[in-house]
């Protein structure tokens, strides 16, 4: 009794909602089209709740050290790197430099190589910073590993010349 059924049931509650939610992303319609698969977030969720455990997850910055403040409206993509070269993600980052949700987490954050590009050129441009033909930097790539059940923070500092990066926290 007590602890032990009390924690089934939310786990059942849990897994009736993300069931919910999954039926309900595939029911949901964007221009006339029907969803092909539940969004990401959730599925990352439902992975998390079988697995019953942490699970690590992949997020990202930037930082324009030219301008000293978060560069915003800047494209992001992931790539898979194996045997194969897969894009697995793409998003843009907000005001605050960050990308809106995590790049990977859950079940789709497993061990292996990665890249990611980021469109800096554009952003510059964008900025109005006048940028020589071709761009010194314009699609800054950075190739990393990762093992799966771990954190990642991958943040990109730019300028329109020089770039860097670590693994942050």
């Amino acid at each position: 009794q007590g602890c032990g059924r009390h924690s089934l049931r939310i786990r059942a509650i849990q897994a009736a909602e993300l069931s919910r939610q999954i039926a309900s992303s595939v029911q949901t319609t964007t221009g006339g089209r029907r969803a092909q698969s539940p969004p990401r977030r959730i599925i990352a969720d439902w992975d998390f709740f079988i697995h019953g455990g942490r699970m690590g997850r992949l997020t990202t910055h930037i930082l324009d050290t030219s301008h000293g403040g978060p560069a915003s409206n800047v494209e992001v993509r992931l790539f898979s790197v194996g045997e194969s070269r897969k894009q697995i993600a793409q998003t843009m980052t907000n005001d605050d430099g960050r990308t809106a949700s995590p790049l990977l987490d859950g079940g789709l954050m497993v061990s292996g190589c990665y890249e990611l590009e980021f469109d800096i050129g554009d952003y510059f441009r964008a900025r109005g910073v006048e940028l020589a033909t071709p761009a010194f930097l314009d699609t800054v790539v950075i190739r990393f590993s990762v093992n799966g059940d771990e954190d990642y923070h991958v943040p990109l500092l730019a300028s329109p010349w020089s770039y860097s990066t670590y693994r942050g926290s």
